[in-house]
């Protein structure tokens, strides 16, 4: 498995096949003052989970990046939900 950026072509494809979409993750919310970037975990090269996460600068310099509606994916995959799990540990949250 790949994590990697996706450009808006790819994001927008996976978008429009995933049943648990929201219209919060469109690329079409893009403000002008936003900083969105899309990106994915590719399996044999075809996107299997995605997410739009977007950067917003705080007041101390540092960048602060949220995914609206969190992650596309199939939950019906349960090697996907186990990806799903992981990521709290990888960011530290928990």
């Amino acid at each position: 498995m790949e994590f990697r950026e996706l450009t808006i072509k790819e994001f927008e494809k996976y978008l429009n096949k995933c049943n648990l979409k929201s219209f919060l993750q469109s690329p079409k919310l893009d403000g002008k003052d936003d900083n969105s970037y899309y990106v994915g975990v590719l399996k044999d090269d075809k996107v299997i989970a995605a997410t739009r996460m977007i950067s917003k600068k705080n007041r101390f310099g540092y960048n602060n990046f949220y995914a609206p509606k969190g992650l596309l994916l199939d939950y019906n995959d349960i090697d996907l939900i186990i990806l799903d799990r992981m990521i709290p540990d990888i960011s530290g949250d928990e």
